[in-house]
Protein backbone atom coordinates (compact mmCIF):
# COMPACT_ATOMS: atom_id res chain seq x y z
CA UNK A 1 0.00 0.00 0.00
CA UNK A 2 1.36 3.47 -0.57
CA UNK A 3 0.79 6.30 2.27
CA UNK A 4 0.78 10.16 1.99
CA UNK A 5 2.58 11.89 4.58
CA UNK A 6 2.42 15.79 5.04
CA UNK A 7 5.16 17.64 7.01
CA UNK A 8 6.80 13.81 6.92
CA UNK A 9 10.33 15.92 7.43
CA UNK A 10 8.97 17.62 10.55
CA UNK A 11 9.13 16.24 14.52
CA UNK A 12 5.81 14.25 14.29
CA UNK A 13 6.37 13.00 10.80
CA UNK A 14 9.84 12.41 10.57
CA UNK A 15 9.23 10.26 13.99
CA UNK A 16 6.58 8.20 12.16
CA UNK A 17 8.76 8.17 8.98
CA UNK A 18 11.52 6.23 10.97
CA UNK A 19 9.43 4.12 12.36
CA UNK A 20 7.40 2.70 9.53
CA UNK A 21 9.70 2.81 6.66
CA UNK A 22 11.22 -0.89 6.63
CA UNK A 23 7.71 -2.22 6.43
CA UNK A 24 7.06 -3.69 3.00
CA UNK A 25 4.67 -0.40 2.49
CA UNK A 26 5.55 3.10 0.56
CA UNK A 27 5.56 6.19 1.23
CA UNK A 28 5.77 9.94 0.14
CA UNK A 29 6.48 12.46 1.96
CA UNK A 30 5.64 16.11 1.41
CA UNK A 31 7.28 19.00 2.99
CA UNK A 32 8.03 22.67 2.53
CA UNK A 33 11.13 22.02 4.97
CA UNK A 34 9.99 25.23 7.01
CA UNK A 35 11.31 26.03 10.26
CA UNK A 36 10.31 22.27 11.50
CA UNK A 37 11.11 20.41 8.37
CA UNK A 38 14.75 19.12 8.09
CA UNK A 39 15.94 16.84 6.01
CA UNK A 40 18.29 15.45 8.58
CA UNK A 41 15.18 14.08 10.15
CA UNK A 42 14.14 11.60 7.61
CA UNK A 43 17.79 11.04 6.31
CA UNK A 44 17.56 7.64 6.84
CA UNK A 45 14.86 7.47 4.86
CA UNK A 46 15.67 9.05 1.49
CA UNK A 47 17.66 5.72 0.21
CA UNK A 48 15.05 3.26 0.69
CA UNK A 49 13.52 2.00 -2.68
CA UNK A 50 9.81 2.34 -0.87
CA UNK A 51 10.24 6.29 0.02
CA UNK A 52 10.03 9.61 -2.24
CA UNK A 53 10.35 12.83 -0.93
CA UNK A 54 8.71 16.16 -2.73
CA UNK A 55 9.68 19.58 -1.73
CA UNK A 56 6.28 21.11 -1.15
CA UNK A 57 3.75 23.68 0.53
CA UNK A 58 0.80 21.25 0.81
CA UNK A 59 -1.18 25.15 0.26
CA UNK A 60 -0.24 24.80 -3.27
CA UNK A 61 -3.80 22.22 -3.53
CA UNK A 62 -2.98 21.85 -7.69
CA UNK A 63 0.67 20.96 -7.77
CA UNK A 64 -0.21 18.44 -4.43
CA UNK A 65 -3.74 16.64 -5.89
CA UNK A 66 -1.77 16.15 -9.23
CA UNK A 67 1.49 14.83 -7.62
CA UNK A 68 -0.87 12.25 -5.58
CA UNK A 69 -2.69 11.48 -8.82
CA UNK A 70 0.85 10.46 -10.64
CA UNK A 71 2.05 8.72 -7.27
CA UNK A 72 -0.70 6.78 -6.79
CA UNK A 73 -1.40 7.50 -2.74
CA UNK A 74 -3.49 5.17 -1.31
CA UNK A 75 -3.93 6.54 2.09
CA UNK A 76 -2.81 9.44 4.03
CA UNK A 77 -0.94 11.10 7.66
CA UNK A 78 -1.48 14.67 8.02
CA UNK A 79 1.40 15.86 10.04
CA UNK A 80 1.61 19.26 8.69
CA UNK A 81 0.89 22.25 10.90
CA UNK A 82 2.13 25.59 11.61
CA UNK A 83 2.63 26.95 15.16
CA UNK A 84 1.76 30.27 15.30
CA UNK A 85 2.01 32.14 18.62
CA UNK A 86 0.10 35.85 18.46
CA UNK A 87 1.38 38.20 21.30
Amino acid sequence: MKYLITGGAGFIGSHYLNYVIDSDNQYVCIDCLSYAGNLDNIKDCLNKSNFKFIKEDICHEEKIFFGLCYSGVFNGYHNSFFRRCDK
